[in-house]
């Protein structure tokens, strides 16, 4: 339990009561809450240390009895409020937090005069038996309310063991990263200068380290910043979830707002595909209905002329037979109009019948008929050149080539009264030519 007082927690070895308890010597008693052992990782913030801390030399036997120690100089008598022993945790190979720990050791201010002060004593069970577990990564922190000193020393009476509990060699040594003497959240300690029983140093363990204000990975940090950390940690965490929160508000109004344009645009494209459509329709059926008129007019042009003729050529036939001046020329007169009348009707039932959406061979070869049949009686002769191309003509195109072919195999034949008519289709692309010889 900490509560918090000018810096420091003023919790720090109060009367504990309680309804009830599980007695278990150090591990588990109410005295635990306040006893300073803060089983939790160190008050430290972002960064990182320039050293990992101090250590001995190793030696062979653990017990020393007080011969190692390291020893804080303040400068002056200060009040002490709390001393905090931050253990050493290496970043060399494995981490290991507590590297070092001693497991029996005082801490006493002012040693060897008379102001000498016992502020901690970690010395039951006695040797062999471990008096403190080791404390891991967590700072120890004793409180020393209404201590005046100038030094602040840790004796240890028996060091940490490095090596396996189940034999083989075993070295031992004392390593600490930080100790601190803190004053109404100011730690007096900070740049002090230290004084060991064991002097040795490495690039990154020397007796400086002690109180340059690093533990063995980060900088160290007050109670004060240490919960200032903490608020400004939760303070962002809260803003962190409040744009996430936006951040997710705005993505779905987002997504509805793509969604409603997404909609805007799909209606928008079956309207046009709609008003496409039935533009294509109208169109389609303006040129069915020209097409129709057209071939509405082919029928008055053509078989109407002829039925007309045929009509005048029945009349005379029947006068002359009245008359018994009926002859086989007007006969062949009357037979050769109903051929031609049902020949032209034979053209345009073929435009008409799904044989007109055949292919252009077919129309080549519906036009290689329709000369022979109209230059029937008369010298002619036919010639195709080249290939009629893929795909099939349009109605309008096969209309179009069929009354072309045949408006002009009539002018060479009654009209130009040709003895010869020689017609050639030449496929080159979509055209055609006739030559009259």
């Amino acid at each position: 339990i900490v509560v918090m007082e000018n810096g420091g927690n003023a919790a720090l070895g109060r009367p504990v009561t309680h309804s009830a308890a599980l007695a278990s010597a150090r591990a588990w008693e109410g005295m635990n809450l306040v006893d300073g052992y803060f089983w939790c990782e160190p008050l430290q913030g972002p960064g990182s240390s320039p050293a990992e801390g101090y250590q001995t030399s190793p030696r062979q036997e653990p017990e020393v009895k007080g011969t190692v120690w390291v020893e804080v100089d303040l400068g002056v008598r200060r009040p002490v409020d709390e001393v905090h022993l931050v253990p050493a945790s290496p970043r060399e190979g494995i981490t290991f937090h507590g590297y070092g720990f001693p497991t029996h050791f005082n801490v006493i201010a002012d040693p060897g005069t008379e102001d000498e002060t016992l502020i901690l004593k970690e010395d039951s069970p006695p040797f062999p038996a471990e008096a403190l577990p080791n404390p891991g990564a967590a700072p120890l922190m004793a409180e020393t309310q209404g201590l005046n000193a100038r030094r602040i020393r840790v004796v240890c009476d028996a060091l940490w063991r490095q090596g396996s509990s189940k034999g083989g060699r075993s070295e031992y040594l004392f390593a600490m990263s930080e100790i601190q003497c803190w004053h109404q959240g100011t730690n007096l300690a900070a740049g002090a200068t230290v004084t060991v029983s064991d002097e040795v140093r490495t690039p990154v363990w020397f007796p400086e380290a002690l109180t340059d204000g690093f533990s063995s990975s980060h900088p160290l940090l007050s109670w004060d910043a240490w919960l200032d950390g903490i608020e400004r940690s939760e303070a962002l965490r809260l803003q962190a979830d409040g744009i996430r929160r936006k951040i997710t508000v705005r993505e779905k109004e987002q997504a509805a707002v793509l969604g409603k344009r997404a909609a805007v645009i799909a209606g928008v494209t079956i309207i046009l595909a709609g008003v496409a459509i039935t533009w294509q329709r109208r169109r389609s059926k303006r040129q069915q209905e020209a097409l129709r008129e057209r071939i509405a007019r082919d029928l008055h042009d053509e078989i109407g002329a002829s039925l007309s003729h045929l009509a005048m050529q029945g009349d005379l036939a029947r006068q002359q037979l009245d008359r018994a001046e009926l002859t086989s020329d007007r006969l062949r007169n009357l037979s050769d109009s109903a051929r031609e009348t049902l020949d032209q009707m034979r053209d345009i039932v073929w435009l008409l019948s799904p044989k007109a959406g055949g292919d252009w061979q077919d129309l080549s070869l519906r036009l290689e008929a329709i000369t022979r049949r109209l230059l029937e009686g008369t010298g002619h002769e036919v010639k195709v050149a080249g290939n009629p191309p893929a795909g099939k003509p349009a109605i309008g195109q096969a209309r179009d080539l069929v009354a072309f072919l045949k408006e002009s195999l009539t002018n060479a034949r009654r009209h130009g009264k040709a003895p010869m008519v020689r017609v050639s289709l030449e496929w080159g692309g979509v055209a055609g030519a006739a030559h009259r010889g």
